[in-house]
């Protein structure tokens, strides 16, 4: 059967309706969200802002429901060899290592996929994925993060008390310098999310 083709304008009110209802899922969401500081002149957008549903079983037999919500923030320079990506999650996250070096191989692969010139398409061997800790400031407090690290890609995380903040890095110089700020005003990072979609859409949204 052959597809109709699309018209620009449906698609447009699609695009639309799905950007405004992320922004009414940001400004509901009671979650700290972490960036950098003003300072950064590069490209800064929302990746995700999700809401999971889940089912969690008690001693006595019975369920409740459970909800996990989920915000990520990246931060991209111009030509896009350097990628840093903030995810904070109202669950606990564990820092085992092996987590943290499959964390690591699931994002060298999506970066991969995103950078056409192929230039993070070696896939590590785990054996060569080092796992340490280092040392990160949040909200201007020095604190301690457990690292996967190959090359110059980096997967750190905090497991907080009322959150687990995760970093993604490729290509992101000085990681033990990353000073993370709390972000209060995300709109820079919605402009940054429409900008995204108008580019790959070809269609103007503003």
């Amino acid at each position: 059967m052959e597809r109709r083709p699309i018209d620009p304008e449906q698609r447009r009110r699609q695009l639309l309706a799905a950007h405004a209802r992320t922004v009414q899922r940001l400004a509901a969401l009671r979650l700290p969200m972490y960036g950098l500081p003003r300072s950064w002149l590069g490209e800064r957008h929302l990746t995700s802002c999700l809401t999971e549903r889940g089912t969690e079983s008690r001693a006595d037999g019975s369920s409740t429901t459970t909800f996990r919500h989920t915000v990520e923030l990246a931060h991209e320079s111009a030509d896009g060899s350097s990628y840093l990506a903030v995810e904070t999650i109202d669950a606990f996250g564990t820092v085992a290592a092996a987590a943290l070096v499959g964390d690591l191989l699931e994002f060298v692969r999506a970066r991969a996929a995103r950078l056409p010139d192929g230039s993070s398409s070696t896939e590590p061997d785990p054996a060569d994925v080092l796992v340490l800790e280092t040392t990160l400031r949040l909200d201007d407090r020095p604190t301690a993060f457990a690292v996967a690290q190959w090359q110059n890609v980096h997967v750190a995380r905090w497991p907080g008390h009322a959150a687990t903040v995760t970093v993604r890095a490729d290509g992101w110089p000085a990681l033990a310098q990353l000073a993370l700020v709390r972000v209060t005003d995300a709109r820079a990072y919605l402009d940054g999310r429409r900008q995204r979609l108008e580019r790959a859409s070809g269609l103007q949204l503003s």
